[in-house]
């Protein structure tokens, strides 16, 4: 009986540890992305297209300085372009999936806050020239790309500035002689619920 209850305890002692560590917050903001072709040697990149992102993410406490935050946000993104006297603008909704490795370091009443790690995207939809696309087709259905970020958080407010940058790596073009990459710079708010 008594191995059961200190067994029982050691098991709360631990979820309760497990859940101090954790913490959630909903993020959104603005951001401009762009696409960028390649072929042959010759690179061509559209004007950002203004566009926000808004989910939410999971941070653990690693220790005192180091966090994981893995988060889902849908993001609004593509590029504007002309040809000629003629513009055209190409949008492209993301669900995406970003895991960062945070670190922190106390400044003043908050912290510094920088992040790095790869993000995973799953095309929804989108349009050109507000004609629908047909993901699989004319657009890969899968992103991936590297998330680099960095910020200040004010710690009492429990509120995170960040401004961050995504470099898409992936090839979301379907046909083979022509490279298109997503890239994304942005300014993201994030409110978090729960200490730390």
């Amino acid at each position: 009986m008594k191995k059961r209850l200190l067994l029982t305890t050691s098991l709360i002692c631990i979820g309760l540890s497990a859940q101090a560590q954790l913490r959630f917050g909903v993020m959104g903001g603005f951001q401009s992305s762009q696409l960028h072709a390649s072929a042959s040697g010759v690179r061509l990149s559209t004007s950002g297209l203004l566009g926000i992102h808004i989910g939410g993410v999971v941070e653990y406490a690693v220790n005192e300085k180091l966090y994981i935050q893995p988060g889902l946000m849908l993001s609004f993104k593509g590029g504007n372009y002309r040809d000629g006297f003629d513009a055209y603008k190409t949008s492209l909704t993301y669900l995406e999936v970003p895991v960062q490795a945070i670190y922190k370091h106390e400044i003043g009443s908050g912290k510094l806050v920088g992040g790095i790690g790869p993000y995973f995207g799953f095309l929804m939809g989108g349009t050109d020239d507000d004609e629908p696309i047909a993901v699989g087709k004319e657009v890969k259905g899968f992103d991936a790309g590297l998330k680099l970020s960095g910020g200040y958080e004010l710690t009492e407010k429990k509120l995170l500035l960040n401004l961050f940058y995504n470099a898409g790596l992936a090839n979301i073009n379907p046909s083979s002689l022509i490279k298109l990459k997503n890239s994304t710079v942005g300014l993201s708010i994030t409110y978090f619920f729960g200490g730390q």
